[in-house]
């Protein structure tokens, strides 16, 4: 096991993510580690709950987040709303919302997953909170066939350019 991965390894056994992708999830990790919004949301935490949803052998991660398109999922519920609902029943409304956010977002990877045959991800939480009244979860992804398609263009570029 290398560093990096041991670093990650205490967090990654609380996950159901595959010892065989601890690796990429490890690193991946370690580039976004100082992310959390002002409420101290931890967006790891966040992205390790949809990560561990995802069939991660048809996952790329990528340090360029040009090559990638902002994905967003919106939930509409006011802040209001949340605390009127943790008053009246004493739910936690927060992580149910959570929970729901990466419900939504692991569906529509896993979609994108099954139609283009993968996902390149750049950063799977980028920003998690409440915006007008919509709790909202930014990512930064491409489906493969996209991804595959500006990798053909390059090459052709650099070939074009060489004769």
């Amino acid at each position: 096991m290398d560093k990096l991965t041991e670093k990650w390894s205490p967090i990654l056994q609380m996950t159901t993510i595959n010892k065989d992708y601890w690796k990429d999830v490890a690193k991946y990790c370690d580039n976004h580690t100082n992310k959390s919004d002002k409420d101290g949301m931890n967006f790891i935490a966040v992205a390790l709950k949809t990560l561990s949803k995802l069939d991660l052998s048809k996952v790329l991660f990528t340090n360029d987040k040009d090559i990638c398109k902002n994905w967003t999922i919106t939930i509409s519920v006011t802040k209001e709303q949340i605390m009127e609902i943790k008053m009246q029943t004493g739910i936690d409304v927060i992580s149910h919302v959570e929970s729901a956010a990466i419900n939504e977002l692991s569906q529509s990877l896993n979609k994108v997953i099954d139609e283009q045959g993968g996902v390149v991800i750049y950063d799977i939480v980028s920003f998690f909170g409440l915006v007008e009244n919509k709790i909202k979860l930014e990512s930064w992804i491409l489906p493969y066939s996209v991804y595959r398609y500006k990798k053909l263009n390059k090459l052709t570029k650099i070939i074009n350019e060489n004769n």
